[in-house]
């Protein structure tokens, strides 16, 4: 398993804090600051997490883009990615660069949140390039530095059989922690793997799987140290005055099974609320569920020779492609998905023509 140089075990937080939403902001040194257009002292959420979120409006969100290797760079992530085509997935439909989130106000200390993406077993083996989420504040009254982490799965991170395969956090690792001023500000913190480091995230194909199965990652990113958490966070949760927490979305969650926290012990359940360990959302109970989906997303490369036409693949391009495409014709889908053969999250005449231009090929 690759660390960001080294693998710790980290301990579970309970979730906490109903939602605090906001976007944007800025996080890191020079990082620029985020405007609030709308705030909600007193707007609480709730059937969320621990404790009652506000919801923000914000016009921008800043970046933190850092690199497996510790740098924090400006460009854009983009220019340095290698020559492989990219696919992104994501369950939120959040806009990274500004807008409503709901901040998981209560999220203590050594909990993670997680999404799993389900990926064709055809594309591996894949490269991890980018991964993003946004953290936020809410009417801060004081600086915030948060140290965080990030994991990546092969699989889930329940079922005994996945792999943690990568671990980064900003207190064993090069990484710089989360920084927000005060106030009501938010920051999508990028990871990148660069481009050059020789311990390439790589994860191989599933020989126990078929082409056209579904092959789980998840995405992790976890709270390790709050600026102030000031008491037992099962008692009471980490005050919004003075702390960072990840944001889920204000559309409504979409995906209870593959969005993911990993909750600190706080001894037996109650509510429905999840302690010791990973839980589903859909494993979550209302009272205490979050209601939208976690506001990350991850890049990643695949190192299969696309078969290009072949929509359920078979490695071959023939009508059964054809009906993919017609079945999830004009539906969002995850990038290079059910018919979405061009990659850009959307199933159009674009990739029909795809199909009809490679008709009756062979890739076998």
């Amino acid at each position: 398993m690759k660390t960001g140089r080294t693998i710790q075990a980290i301990g579970m937080a309970v979730f906490a804090g109903l939602l605090a939403a906001l976007p944007s902001g800025a996080l890191g040194e020079g990082a620029p600051e985020a405007r609030a257009v709308e705030f909600i002292p007193d707007g609480h959420i709730d059937g969320e997490l621990r404790d009652a979120g506000r919801l923000v409006r914000l016009d921008s969100i800043g970046v933190m883009h850092v690199t497996s290797t510790g740098q924090v760079i400006e460009v854009d992530p983009t220019s340095v990615q290698g020559s492989q085509p990219q696919f992104v997935s994501t369950h939120t439909d959040a806009d990274f660069t500004g807008g409503s989130y709901i901040a998981q106000a209560g999220f203590a200390e050594n909990e993670y949140a997680a999404a799993t993406y389900n990926i064709p077993n055809s594309l591996f083996p894949i490269r991890i390039d980018l991964a993003e989420m946004i953290f936020v504040t809410s009417a801060a009254n004081q600086p915030t530095t948060t140290q965080w982490g990030i994991q990546i799965w092969d699989g889930v991170p329940t079922d005994g059989q996945s792999a943690l395969i990568a671990s980064y956090d900003s207190i064993n690792d090069f990484l710089p922690p989360i920084q927000l001023p005060p106030g009501t500000n938010g920051v999508n913190v990028l990871f990148q793997v660069d481009p050059n480091d020789p311990e390439q995230i790589i994860i191989l194909k599933d020989p126990n799987l078929g082409p056209n199965d579904d092959h789980q990652v998840t995405l992790a990113y976890g709270v390790l140290d709050h600026n102030n958490q000031t008491q037992n966070p099962c008692v009471s949760p980490p005050p919004n005055c003075c702390n960072a927490f990840p944001a889920t979305d204000v559309s409504g969650l979409a995906v209870s099974t593959l969005n993911w926290v990993k909750a600190v012990d706080c001894g037996p359940p109650l509510f429905g609320c999840p302690s010791n360990g990973w839980f589903r959302f859909s494993q979550i109970g209302s009272i205490c569920r979050p209601s939208g989906d976690w506001v990350m997303r991850l890049t990643w490369s695949s190192f299969n020779e696309p078969c290009l036409g072949d929509a359920n693949g078979d490695q071959i391009v023939n009508v059964d492609d054809l009906n993919v495409v017609l079945a999830n014709w004009f539906t969002p889908q995850i990038s290079g998905t059910n018919g979405d053969l061009n990659g850009n999250g959307f199933v159009t005449v674009d990739d029909l023509n795809i199909v009809l231009s490679n008709f009756s090929h062979n890739c076998s």
